[in-house]
């Protein structure tokens, strides 16, 4: 039973040790590069993919 206090503990540890990590990363990232455009100012056009390319497949019934 202790040593799945520990276990916990570790992993509790961990995951905040790695969610800070991440988040100082992520800080990081947008302090070095400021200039690098939001998704908000993105033309709508970078979103849309044609369906085609997400599912190639006819969608007509083939004649059986």
């Amino acid at each position: 039973m202790k040593s799945f206090i520990y276990g916990l503990l570790i992993i509790l540890i961990f995951g905040v040790a790695g969610f800070y990590l991440f988040r100082g990363a992520g800080n990081l990232a947008s302090r070095l590069r400021p200039s690098s455009t939001p998704i908000a100012s993105l033309p709508p056009s970078a979103f849309d993919t044609p369906v085609e390319s997400l599912a190639p497949i006819s969608i007509t019934p083939t004649p059986s």
